[in-house]
């Protein structure tokens, strides 16, 4: 039991401690690179020129 506690302490710790030093610095970087990364697939798809008849898409 001892032993679950001290690794769910750890992972949290490490948890912690990656969020502090690797995403809040960079918290709007990734916000704005998935809503570019999400526009552009949109984008993407709405200009593919395939037809259902067309053979490639067979």
């Amino acid at each position: 039991m001892l032993s679950r506690i001290i690794i769910v302490i750890v992972a949290f710790t490490v948890l912690v401690l990656v969020n502090h030093f690797l995403i809040d610095p960079y918290w709007g970087e990734l916000v704005a690179t998935a809503v570019i990364a999400g526009a552009v697939t949109y984008a993407l798809g709405k200009v593919d020129g395939r037809k259902p008849s067309d053979p490639a898409t067979r």
